[in-house]
């Protein structure tokens, strides 16, 4: 348990490859915050990290520009 007591707050946490930073980062004893788009897949990924014995958060993130969406991966943000 190398990251015991250390905190890892994962972005893009509730799927792909982020999801499986964030499962790495639980075995090795990290308390895990998983962020993502959509709070309900961070939440879901969450319970199963606790499910699985880690201590874990998810939460949905959020668009401090306020009135531009939030993008995709890949895709060019809206023109102002």
């Amino acid at each position: 348990m190398e990251l015991e007591g250390k905190v890892a707050i994962v972005t893009g946490g509730s799927r792909g490859i982020g999801e499986g930073i964030a499962r790495a980062f639980a075995r090795e004893g990290a308390n895990v915050t998983v962020v993502g788009r959509n709070a309900d897949d961070a939440k879901r990924t969450a319970a199963d990290l606790e499910a699985s014995g880690a201590r874990a958060i998810g939460v949905g993130a959020i668009n401090l520009l306020g009135t531009l969406p939030l993008s995709r991966p890949g895709s060019r943000p809206p023109s102002a």
